[in-house]
């Protein structure tokens, strides 16, 4: 039985058809990005919410904002990514006495899944004309958190935590492989397979680092086996 891919695109609660998507994640990259190609203009900076499935059974796939459009003869290509909010503010402000979930918090990441350490706090951590990524790389390093990573997930949820945490999700895939190549499996598109989750395909666990999705297939790359 063949699936039928289905969709559901909206800018700016607009409806527009989709011609062509690419949408890709990782947990090693702050950022989530779709280039799309549609049948007319949008507002550049306009939200984009892209839902994606088969047979009309379709889920949020990606939530965020145009950064440029292309035009393309009679179509539209689009650019966007889900932290054009937080790479175009910046803010001043001298902090006492705080640990790096205080200073998230001071930075108006509001919607955030942190993994406390226990980190001592910082007497004195300012923040000089600096945006929400730059504040969090300056935690890194404060705190020399070297395996620690921090992006912004499909429902603009920030994460940050050490790499080997927040792997309690298990998906199991009953869809067959297409090409497994080293650490990257090509699967039908799969629309409910995210980063930072374990999956189950043909009784292998795997962990999940990155995921990008096109018409007709999902491509993720894992890390290890676990």
């Amino acid at each position: 039985m063949i699936r039928k891919i289905t969709y559901e695109l909206t800018i700016d609660g607009k409806s527009f058809k989709l011609l062509s998507f690419e949408v890709s994640h990782s947990i090693y990259t702050p950022t989530q990005t779709a280039i799309l190609t549609i049948d007319k203009k949008p507002n550049l900076y306009g939200k984009v919410n892209l839902k994606l499935g088969t047979d009309q059974k379709n889920s949020l796939i990606f939530k965020g904002f145009i950064t440029k459009i292309d035009k393309l003869q009679n179509k539209y290509k689009i650019y966007a990514d889900n932290t054009y909010h937080l790479q175009n503010k910046s803010k001043t402000v001298s902090l006492k006495d705080v640990d790096p979930k205080q200073i998230l918090n001071h930075i108006d990441i509001s919607n955030l899944k942190y993994t406390q350490k226990n980190l001592m706090p910082k007497h004195h951590f300012p923040i000089l004309n600096k945006t929400p990524f730059q504040v969090v790389k300056e935690i890194i390093k404060a705190w020399n958190l070297k395996n620690f990573v921090f992006y912004m997930d499909k429902d603009l949820v920030f994460h940050f935590h050490h790499k080997n945490e927040f792997w309690d999700k298990m998906h199991e895939v009953n869809l067959p492989v297409v090409k497994n190549t080293e650490n990257k499996i090509t699967l039908p598109l799969s629309t409910n397979i995210y980063i930072n989750e374990k999956v189950k395909i043909k009784d292998k666990t795997y962990k999940v680092v990155s995921v990008f999705h096109a018409f007709g297939k999902t491509i993720i790359e894992v890390e290890e086996n676990v």
